[in-house]
């Protein structure tokens, strides 16, 4: 197996989702982890533009996500990170032949996928709690 393939391999994960499908099995995705790109856009979705310094940049996301308003962009967060950290079955805003829009997912599912990703980044107040120890 060549190192690219093994890399992009390190870089995914499968997680088996709580709904059913029809023939009574459950459904398993590939994540991946929180892109450069990604965090970026989650960065301008919380109004965190422009912080160069990562710990002032914490400490801004801490302050916005104690925020009412916060919860208002959680959808579109969501979203943003689903469609760009599953990478089988592919995730858009829209359905298409090949493609499952985000609000087709069960929200339990979209609640799994999301705390799988949030967690194999290392971002989840799990993985902060293990970093602070």
């Amino acid at each position: 197996m060549s190192l690219v393939k093994r890399y992009r391999e390190s870089r995914t994960r499968q997680v088996e989702l709580p709904s059913v499908l029809s023939d009574g099995t459950h459904p398993v995705f590939t994540i991946r982890k929180i892109p450069r790109d990604s965090v970026l856009k989650i960065a301008e979705i919380l109004g965190l533009t422009g912080m160069e310094n990562p710990e002032v940049m914490e400490g801004a996301l801490k302050t916005q996500l104690s925020s009412p308003e916060y919860r208002k962009r959680m959808v579109e967060l969501m979203n943003e990170i689903l469609i760009d950290c599953v990478v089988e079955p592919k995730l858009g805003r829209e359905a298409g032949e090949d493609t499952l829009s985000v609000s087709e997912l069960d929200f339990a599912d979209q609640i799994k996928l999301f705390r799988e990703i949030l967690s194999f980044s290392g971002v989840s107040l799990e993985a902060e709690e293990r970093r602070n120890l």
